[in-house]
């Protein structure tokens, strides 16, 4: 299941990812998955949530006017960006209205500071999982995650992916996956990939027309922790297109025909083509989405 591996992949170092925006077919779905990340997350990582209606002193703290009257002293309330964080936080907002512009700017500034975070300082930090109601009307876009955020969230679980499989419980994690993950975040600092690994990640997202190197980070992140879940210190090819699909395919501007896909898959010998009848068996699921396509062939034999 796509969800839960993208759970996964978050889940191995969260402060290098930033985030997740989840598209969410039905309100019941958020529980299940904040349940099946919370059992993979680092012990001491916390889960806050950002409430709905949220202003700017939420986020940044600042003088409790009616707590100040209250006690007849001032009283400064904790502001979510600026608690005491030894391990960081993982912040879940539910996109259900506009978010304020200010509100969105010092998201964006925090997620900024999240992805200089190394884990040599150990510093705390905030990732953010945004969690997007689908609307009946699709044209209706009120409800859409502000650009600016979503470009600093390095994964995205689609509506579709979740509406394929309407049981529940089969987003909850396993103890093997749960070991899996834990595996996989001890060896992950060590996993390398090679000069000619990157330049496929470049050519990829110039390919795909995706804005910005942040993206590019994401997915060299993204390939690490594939290969890690493995148990792999070596990146493979495979690696890079699998995560190349999980970051890019969302923030994609320029997405090629199949039918260019088909000639690139004949034209690399060292590159085993999807077949025919997986291609269509895949499209079939989800209406010919080329972003489940990608992942769902180069995931087999990975999960």
């Amino acid at each position: 299941m796509i969800a839960k591996y993208i759970l996964k992949i978050f889940s191995v170092c969260p402060h290098k990812l930033a985030g997740i925006r989840i598209e969410l077919p039905h309100f019941e779905y958020r529980q299940a998955l904040i349940s099946s990340l919370k059992s993979i997350l680092p012990k001491r990582i916390s889960l806050a949530s950002i409430p709905s209606d949220v202003s700017s002193e939420d986020l940044t703290g600042g003088i409790d006017f009616l707590g100040s009257l209250r006690e007849g002293v001032k009283v400064y309330r904790e502001g979510l960006l600026r608690r005491k964080k030894n391990n960081g936080q993982v912040l879940l907002l539910n996109s259900t209205r506009d978010i304020d512009r200010t509100v969105s700017n010092l998201l964006c500034a925090d997620l900024d500071k999240t992805l200089e975070i190394t884990n040599e300082n150990n510093c705390g930090f905030n990732s953010l999982i945004v969690f997007e109601e689908l609307p009946f009307n699709k044209e209706d876009k009120n409800q859409n995650v502000p650009r600016a955020i979503n470009e600093r969230l390095a994964l995205t679980i689609l509506g579709t992916e979740l509406a394929e499989d309407y049981n529940l419980d089969n987003l909850a994690m396993s103890e093997e996956e749960i070991l899996n993950v834990e595996n996989a975040r001890k060896i992950f600092p060590d996993v390398i990939l090679n000069d000619n690994q990157l330049s496929m990640l470049v050519a990829i997202s110039s390919e795909l027309a995706v804005e910005g190197f942040r993206q590019v980070f994401f997915a060299i992140t993204v390939s690490k922790v594939i290969a890690a879940l493995q148990g792999r210190i070596q990146v493979e090819d495979e690696d890079i297109k699998l995560a190349a699909s999980l970051v890019f395919l969302s923030k994609a501007k320029s997405i090629p025909s199949q039918e260019d896909e088909n000639q690139l898959s004949v034209e690399d010998e060292d590159t085993e083509a999807p077949t025919e009848e997986k291609l269509t068996e895949e499209s079939n699921q989800i209406d010919n989405s080329i972003r489940r396509l990608s992942i769902q062939e180069m995931m087999r034999g990975k999960v």
